[in-house]
């Protein structure tokens, strides 16, 4: 489901949810939230950050299409 960024039919400023990202991650739900917390081994500063879709921190949240993009093409350009 990566789209071309130049010829994509979608705006750039298109929100998905966790299960969209597990599914074009290939990463679990737990794995997803690992990544983002500094103070886990498998933090990655690189992993983009979610959006908060509501106020507080138990409110929905979301990632952009184009940020969760770039990171897989980034991983597919520096595989070996």
């Amino acid at each position: 489901m990566i789209l071309d960024s130049n010829n994509s039919q979608y705006p750039n400023n298109i929100l998905i949810r966790i299960k969209t990202v597990t599914l074009m991650t290939g990463l679990s739900r737990s794995s997803i939230y690992s990544r983002l917390q500094p103070s886990s081994p498998y933090y990655d500063p690189d992993f983009p950050r979610q959006v908060k879709l509501a106020n507080g921190s138990k409110g929905a949240s979301a990632w952009s299409l184009k940020e969760i993009e770039d990171w897989i093409r980034t991983r597919l350009n520096n595989r070996k």
